[in-house]
């Protein structure tokens, strides 16, 4: 009778409470008897009498398996919401080599033009004296090339660019545009001269922290503007 054990996969919730009765396996009693007082290494190494060990943990596991069944669950929202899932599949299509390298190229051409100026700082992008180096070096420069190529052809087309007829032509202008035209070439000439005598400065390993180019810029830009004032309507 203590070799039987009750189908577990058969019991309900009702009966579980009785077959894990059934399955325990009677205890030896724990009451030796008195003339029996000093028992033998032998009797202390035996097993109790009962079930074999083998099954004694087989019951034990099946009984510890039907009271995790018992239990709730302790995420049942996970259930519900994993519940209706369903899974689809992804449909994908092969493309050739050349296609895929079209697609690439027209992918490339939506990407915004790098660097985007607009990120940056205004001193740094439209007042940057690197740049403005090089735009007064060539505003002087294209003005330069103009009035000489002018002043050789100017015999050959009968224009009159002599210095007296210069100067008296420009007399003759209104006191704004003459002020305007020398400070269109008196501003790019006092900045290219300042700006370069600092390049000099940095030339000798000086002035590159961050507070010194941004005072050097400062000073560079009001330096620069009252001079080309001065060369304006000073002289």
């Amino acid at each position: 009778m203590r070799n039987w054990r009750p189908p577990i996969g058969a019991l309900d919730r009702g009966n579980r409470a009785a077959a894990r009765q059934a399955a325990i396996p009677d205890r030896p009693s724990s009451r030796r008897d008195s003339s029996n007082t000093s028992p033998s290494s032998a009797d202390k190494t035996k097993p109790p009498t009962g079930l074999p060990k083998s099954t004694m943990i087989a019951q034990r596991v099946g009984i510890a398996a039907l009271r995790r069944g018992a239990r709730p669950s302790l995420f049942p929202f996970v259930k519900a919401a994993t519940g209706g899932m369903q899974a689809r599949p992804v449909a994908t299509a092969k493309i050739s080599q050349d296609d895929g390298h079209q697609i690439l190229v027209k992918q490339r051409l939506q990407r915004p033009v790098s660097p985007n100026l607009g990120i940056y700082k205004i001193e740094q992008t439209w007042l940057g004296h690197s740049a403005w180096t090089r735009i007064t070096g060539c505003t002087l420069s294209a003005a330069a090339y103009v009035y000489f190529g002018a002043y050789l052809v100017a015999p050959l087309a009968g224009w009159h660019l002599e210095t007296a007829s210069l100067a008296s032509g420009f007399a003759a202008l209104p006191f704004a545009v003459k002020g305007g035209v020398k400070f269109f070439l008196g501003f790019p000439f006092a900045y290219h001269f300042i700006n370069g005598l600092r390049h000099l400065w940095f030339d000798l390993g000086k002035g590159f922290a961050k507070p010194s180019i941004k005072r050097g810029e400062m000073v560079l830009w009001t330096s620069s503007i009252l001079s080309g004032l001065y060369l304006a309507f000073g002289l």
